[in-house]
């Protein structure tokens, strides 16, 4: 009789979990960068009628526009009375966004969330002579979060893992960071390496972070309740309706390739017998031969139609206007109120975004003025 071992099935559940993070994660960022399987198969040499459209790259560009598409500002609060005019934070404040290119992080940080479901920020100290501390994008799928157990929004641990090639020697190797929090409730960091697919070696002393809180920032990028990790903006849902628009306009391209053109077939004859110009008359060389043309019966309007529902329930489902992204065949003249509600589906998302990747950006502007010494 075999006993139950709770422990390893909960460790088991955790590593599975992690395994299907990462497999939808590059799921999504195979599908952004176009990177589809084609429908069709096609003999070398031969034609290929595959068409494959990335309406991923648009779903996540669109929303990542919407989200960080415009200027966005930290203004410092301040009690009521006092002026934000020729204030030293605000400036260094200004300086230090600047310095990191604020504007188009914050782009990039969204599109990370839309393709993973996840933004992820960490803060390092200035060096090398700089004069501010540095915002780096990470990769969520190298950022590996551990949760208290009985409150899922406080992160006790980090870790952080990617793979990488040793300037030393060239040899590939994979780099691991530890950021968690101690028993004294300080966040420790520690660097480490595995070369050779051997274990993890120190490669430097145990850091004591200098802050209460520690390097990293993260936010969901759509809401996803009794989770950690937030919802991507192609989860497989999308992701299937993409391929079988893939299919159908794919499919579509081959009949029409085969069949645009109507075929002629002739009987009793030999091939060449009843050859003529297109100017000539065709003369049978008997009674019994005959000539008729062969017309495709493929329903192509109604693939074309079919396509169309699959577009319009990708983008439904996906709470991007098909306005939004030029479709305009059946707009004609629209008032604002009908504008609102075409516009609805994705300002409801950009708000319930912005609810997100707001704290992340408050907590952001006090780190770095807590760096800066204010």
């Amino acid at each position: 009789m075999q006993t139950f071992n709770v422990i390893n099935h909960i460790t088991e559940m955790a590593a599975q979990d992690e395994i299907e993070r990462m497999t939808r994660i590059a799921a999504a960022s195979k599908a952004y960068y176009g990177k589809y399987t084609p429908p069709l198969k096609t003999a070398f040499g031969k034609a290929d009628d595959n068409a494959l459209p990335n309406f991923a790259r648009v779903i996540v560009d669109k929303g990542a526009a919407f989200l960080f598409g415009k200027e966005v500002d930290l203004d410092i609060r301040r009690p009521d009375g006092e002026t934000q005019t020729d204030q030293d934070d605000d400036r260094w404040l200004d300086s230090c966004l600047k310095f990191n290119r604020f504007q188009s992080l914050m782009l990039n940080a969204a599109t990370n969330g839309g393709i993973s479901g996840h933004a992820f920020l960490k803060l390092n100290g200035a060096r090398n002579g700089e004069k501010y501390p540095r915002i780096i994008i990470l990769d969520s799928s190298s950022v590996f979060v551990t949760t208290d157990p009985e409150d899922i929004t406080q992160v006790i641990r980090y870790r952080i893992q990617f793979n990488a090639i040793d300037p030393k020697d060239g040899k590939p190797i994979v780099r691991r960071q530890m950021i968690e929090r101690d028993d004294k409730g300080a966040w420790t960091i520690r660097d480490y390496v595995s070369k050779a697919g051997g274990g993890f070696t120190p490669m430097a002393p145990l850091v004591v972070w200098p802050f209460a809180w520690p390097p990293i920032l993260d936010c969901q990028n759509l809401p996803t309740p009794n989770a950690y990790y937030g919802m991507s903006d192609l989860e497989p849902d999308i992701l299937h309706l993409i391929e079988r628009t893939h299919y159908v306009i794919s499919n579509t391209g081959r009949i029409n390739r085969f069949h645009a053109h109507p075929k002629t077939v002739g009987k009793g004859f030999k091939a060449g017998e009843a050859a003529a110009a297109p100017d000539d008359m065709i003369v049978l060389p008997s009674d019994t031969s005959d000539i008729k043309i062969l017309e495709a019966h493929g329903d192509i309007t109604g693939s074309l139609e079919l396509y169309d529902k699959l577009y319009d329930a990708l983008f439904m489902i996906a709470r991007i206007p098909p306005v939004s992204v030029g479709k305009l065949e059946t707009i004609g003249a629209v008032a604002g109120i009908a504008l609102q509600i075409l516009y609805a589906p994705i300002m409801e998302m950009t708000n319930a975004k912005r609810m997100l990747y707001a704290p992340m950006l408050e907590a952001l502007g006090e780190r770095l003025l807590e760096m800066g010494g204010y």
